[in-house]
């Protein structure tokens, strides 16, 4: 808890003064300012160090700018490390360059093109050049671009992965994956021996492309989000079906680890919002030993037709599963996007298009015919033995079973433009997606096909990379680079770049070679412990009061050869700019444990900065290679002097009687005696509060108790049983002996303004009729002793209510009133007369009068 007040300074000559007295200081209990969450860490300052999501603080990555090429570019698409030589392809005006120590210069301009895609092809560099006639190209050693192959049908190359002697390529706006082998590709032949569709889809793009240790083909696309996983059959076809559906319509990265784990990471353009999505987590939460996987809809095996999906398991965590169909209205829109890609209008994705939009207006606009689509569909009926397979699959954990059909083309089958037809996936039937989720997420699909999510962050997400383990994420459009352990749920912003958007990564030599856009620059990232020293400054911590510093302990695990060096310094204004400040302490240095010493035990060290108000501590890290010390909790026990409690406002009232109703006869009563006070206190060390109620008579110096010890704020005081009416204070007295023993309780005290306790009824006197004729005139005078007369009435023999009467000067506002009222049109025979006299309190008399009309 990090405690935030603002308030008048306080010299530090009465800090001192202020602790003098052991006794004092032993007499008051300390309170701690724990510094232990993403919250707490985050209000300080990091230079070298970084504060991950579980609340601690490392060392960081270290960021080194090799070059800006704005005057080339804006944006590097992708980049490719070839032995010494770091090629970058960049645009928005299509540039292959390359990286010369820390300069880089052009190796060649294409006009009307787009390189998207890099990759290392038989020791050269391969290039994916997009255009009205797509193509493939290597650069030679003399600095020229050779093709390869020319795709007239493809206009987009969006990704590529070589494989053996073929390249496979994800393209667009057809949506297709294709197999090309440039060594026996022919363009001219009717069934093109080199080049196969592996996969048309119904999006307009696939956006990305990963392979397992199988061989298998990964695949992301646009519009609905699908990933795809294409397995190659040994007759030369592939099988294909959908391992997620995501919640958002882009997939912007891809991932397979050594341990075929897949990673995805989606970027919807409308999601990548400044900010993050919720507040730093505030709470200590524990932490996960590991990331457990959560099952997603399967999908049914291709021998398995149409058969509905299975149960599914319910998920206790924040992890979305992603059902296999899309809402009514992605797909309205996904016919939408077919029918405007068959036009001839641009279905580009937004993640790897932002950066470019408004920059390319001088570009000539990209043109190619789209060649019709096809769809296979699946209406076969199961039988009863495919229904027991399915339940016996589902039984056995539903490895196996799979949410959608597919149709698989034999090997060499024909096709329209002499190619191998490509299987075409059908959509099983769901429940449909889940609602809008802010953000963008990236997945873990294990090798049961089971999906958890482990990141969500108001960013796009444009690249993975596999560095040891953990992932590196390249972002848009706030430029930062997320490290995530899956396995723990750490997620660290190990960098914040100047660059809006971090399209490409790649692990050289140890370290992360970045391409950036808006700007374009050339980032190297060291791994994290690379940086050797950093520091951490807290934010400054207000006690609220000159207080004395008691021990600062650090909770850290302390690896060999590495350290976390502890100093303080304090001051009484929340600024240190504005004013001095002590002095930085005598750095405390806590090295590695030594054996059979728990890294969870706190590390102690007795804070020697002078009593002051506010307080300020910094870390020093010191590494070792790709070692770093973690801070996983900082407490600073500190106490203040037992300060005076203090009483800021004291009212008495009595209950407000009804005013300005009609006074019957039968609904008579008296006013209620119970006074209601009403106080508050607080204490500035927090302490609880006990309070004494007491009354004064008027013209007496005289306290008498009404109630003591009393430990809420307000009090109901029946003054009819003890005190006589008159004037009177009320003192409330509020003390914290409660929590100070002895003579260190202090106590405060405040008396109210006057206050009248009136319980006793007004008169009325002299009251006297007077005949004349067939009419009467009463007249008398009302008197109380404390409260001003409020009102007079009257009735006549039986009437049920009172007729007011105005006194003579037609104003009540005095304790003395006189009145007379006029009683016409009287029968003859006696009458009585009732007079209501009441005070301003609600106490009232009544008085009778008979009298005769003859």
């Amino acid at each position: 808890m990090i405690f935030k007040k603002k308030g008048q300074c306080i010299a530090l000559t009465i800090a001192c003064s202020l602790f003098t007295t052991a006794s004092l200081v032993n007499a008051i209990q300390p309170e701690t300012f724990l510094q232990s969450t993403e919250a707490d860490f985050s209000k300080g300052e990091n230079e070298n160090t970084v504060v991950t999501n579980l609340g601690d603080i490392k060392l960081s990555a270290s960021t080194t700018i090799i070059d800006k090429i704005s005057d080339e570019a804006s944006i590097i698409y992708d980049l490719q490390k070839i032995g010494d030589r770091t090629y970058l392809a960049a645009g928005p005006e299509a540039k292959l360059l390359e990286l010369v120590g820390e300069e880089v210069k052009e190796i060649s301009s294409l006009e009307n093109e787009q390189i998207f895609s890099l990759a290392l092809y038989k020791g050269k560099l391969l290039l994916g050049i997009s255009g009205a006639n797509s193509r493939l190209a290597t650069l030679e050693d003399d600095g020229s671009i050779k093709t390869l192959v020319e795709l007239s049908e493809t206009r987009y190359i969006w990704d590529m992965i070589p494989n053996g002697h073929g390249i496979i390529l994800a393209t667009g706006i057809e949506g297709q994956i294709i197999s090309v082998n440039p060594e026996t590709f022919d363009a001219e032949a009717e069934e093109n021996p080199g080049m196969q569709v592996v996969l048309d889809v119904e999006q307009a793009n696939v956006l990305c492309l990963a392979m397992d240790s199988q061989s298998r083909i990964y695949a992301g696309t646009d519009t609905d989000g699908l990933v795809f996983r294409i397995t190659p059959k040994d007759d030369g076809s592939y099988e294909a079906f959908v391992i997620l559906d995501a919640n958002e319509p882009e997939i912007g990265a891809l991932l397979v680890t050594n341990q075929d784990i897949v990673y995805v990471g989606t970027a919807d353009a409308k999601q990548a919002k400044p900010g993050r999505i919720s507040e730093v987590i505030g709470q200590e939460k524990g932490r996960p030993d590991e990331i457990e996987s959560v099952n997603v809809e399967p999908a049914s095996p291709s021998d398995i037709p149409d058969v509905p999906p299975a149960p599914e398991p319910v998920d206790q965590t924040d992890t979305d599963i992603e059902p296999l169909e899309a809402p009514a209205e992605t797909q309205a829109d996904d016919s939408a996007d077919l029918e405007n890609a068959q036009e001839g209008v641009d279905t580009e994705p937004q993640a790897i298009m932002l950066a470019i939009q408004d920059q390319d207006d001088d570009l000539q606009p990209m043109q190619s015919d789209l060649a019709e689509q096809t769809e296979a569909e699946i209406n076969t009926e199961p039988t009863a033995e495919q229904r027991d397979r399915l339940r016996e699959l589902v039984r056995q954990k539903l490895l196996s079973a799979r949410n959608s059909g597919t149709l698989q083309a034999p090997a060499g089958s024909p096709s329209e433009g002499g190619r191998k037809a490509a299987p075409s996936v059908a959509r099983a039937k769901s429940s449909g997606k889940q609602g809008p989720q802010q953000g963008n997420a990236i997945y873990r699909i294990d090798k049961d096909g089971f999906v958890s999510q482990v990141f969500r962050e108001s960013v796009m997400i444009l690249k993975l990379i596999d560095d040891n383990g953990d992932l590196l994420v390249g972002t848009g459009n706030e430029g930062q680079i997320f490290r995530i352990d899956p396995s723990l749920g750490e997620t660290t912003i190990v960098a914040d770049l100047e660059a809006e958007q971090i399209p490409a990564m790649q692990v050289v030599d140890g370290s992360v070679l970045i391409g950036t856009a808006n700007p374009a620059e050339i980032v190297n990232l060291t791994e994290a412990g690379k940086s050797v020293r950093g520091t951490y400054l807290s934010p400054i911590l207000d006690a609220g009061q000159v207080s004395l510093w008691g021990t600062l302990r650090v909770t850290a695990d302390i690896a060999e050869e590495t350290s976390v060096t502890v100093e303080t310094r304090s001051g009484n204004v929340d600024n240190p700019e504005l004013a001095p400040w002590s002095t930085w302490s005598q750095a405390k240095v806590f090295m590695p444990l030594e054996e059979n010493h728990s890294p969870l035990q706190p590390r102690e060290m007795l804070v020697s900065s002078p009593p002051a108000r506010y307080i300020q501590y910094r870390l020093t890290l010191m590494g070792q290679a790709d070692k770093t010390p973690v801070i996983g909790r900082v407490a600073t026990a500190y106490v203040t002097p037992n300060l005076r409690p203090s009483v800021t406002s004291v009212t008495a009232t009595y209950p407000e009687p009804p005013k300005n109703q009609p006074q019957n006869i039968n609904k008579l009563g008296q006013p209620n005696p119970n006074m209601n006070i009403k106080w508050e206190a607080f204490d500035p060390n927090g302490d609880t509060l006990l309070y004494t109620l007491q009354f004064q008579p008027s013209g007496t110096s005289r306290w008498i108790n009404i109630v003591e010890d009393h430990a809420q704020p307000s009090f109901e005081w029946n003054t009819a049983l003890r005190a006589p009416d008159g004037w009177y204070y009320i003192r409330i007295i509020a003390t914290d002996k409660l929590d100070n023993p002895g003579d260190m309780a202090l106590s405060y005290s405040r008396r109210s303004e006057p206050v009248l306790v009136d319980n006793s009824p007004p008169k009325a006197e002299d009251l006297q009729i007077k005949i004349s004729g067939r009419s009467a005139v009463l007249f008398g005078t009302a008197i109380d002793k404390y409260s001003p007369i409020h009102t007079i009435g009257y009735l006549l023999d039986d009437e049920a209510f009172f007729h007011p009467i105005l006194p003579d000067d037609l104003i009540f506002d005095s304790t003395t009133e006189t009145f007379s009222v006029t009683l016409p049109d009287l029968t003859a025979g006696q009458h009585v007369v009732t007079v209501k006299v009441n005070d301003d309190r609600g106490n009232f008399v009544l008085q009778r009068k008979l009298f005769e009309i003859k």
